[in-house]
């Protein structure tokens, strides 16, 4: 029973710290970033292009 826990407790873990693409996020890391080039381009210090190139790279 215990062992059924931990690997299900496991499971979830894995899966929280997982994205989308199956790699491993770190958190805060990335989320830093992407608040400051939102925040560029909502000032409109950068264009488009560039925010979405750089959202790219960012999520990469």
């Amino acid at each position: 029973m215990g062992l059924i826990l931990i690997v299900i407790i496991g499971y979830f873990a894995f899966k929280y710290f997982e994205d989308n693409t199956g790699k491993m996020k770190m958190p805060g890391k990335n989320n830093a970033a992407l608040d400051i080039l939102s925040k560029r381009y909502a000032k409109g210090e950068i264009n488009v292009e560039e925010y979405r190139y750089k959202k790219e790279l960012l999520n990469q």
